[in-house]
């Protein structure tokens, strides 16, 4: 059940942070098209959108577009959302108890999305209104960050 509701709580924070990059993908193009955009605003969403990125990778699999084959490079993060995944697929096809080694797992693969889920959480509470605050100035339309994931229990 734990890992079902890492999973669960996982999969909600894969939705929010695909809608926040979406979200920021389509500001920074509005800021393209905008005249009088501030340099100070455009630093500004950058940071944020960068943000958003290093999260997202955090959390799932981010597909790459340049073109390049062969596997990720080693420093690249692996997605917990793909961890927790693998994890559930072997607790659920086994009928004995977890090992110790999967119970393990377990807990840490709740520490690290508890973390990740803390920092989506901080962009939506904090980073992305402060964000907005900057930008309504601007005339440029605003992000809406959407609701508080909530982190597994």
């Amino acid at each position: 059940m734990k890992a079902y509701e890492l999973q669960r709580s996982a999969t909600a924070a894969q939705r929010s942070v695909q809608n926040l990059r979406t979200q920021m993908t389509s500001l920074q193009e509005s800021l393209r098209r905008a005249p009088n955009v501030t340099k100070e605003v455009n630093d500004a969403v950058k940071s944020v959108s960068d943000q958003v990125d290093d999260v997202q990778k955090r959390i799932v699999p981010v597909f790459d577009q340049s073109g390049s084959a062969g596997p990720p490079l080693p420093d690249a993060p692996r997605p917990v959302l793909g961890r927790i995944g693998q994890l559930f697929n072997g607790l659920d096809s086994y009928t004995a108890a977890p090992t110790p080694d999967q119970t393990a797992k377990l807990g840490d693969l709740a520490g690290e999305l508890k973390v990740l889920i803390d920092q989506l959480n901080k962009l939506i509470d904090e980073t992305v209104p402060n964000l907005n605050k900057q930008i309504r100035d601007s005339g440029v339309s605003f992000v809406n960050p959407g609701q508080r994931v909530a982190p597994p229990q």
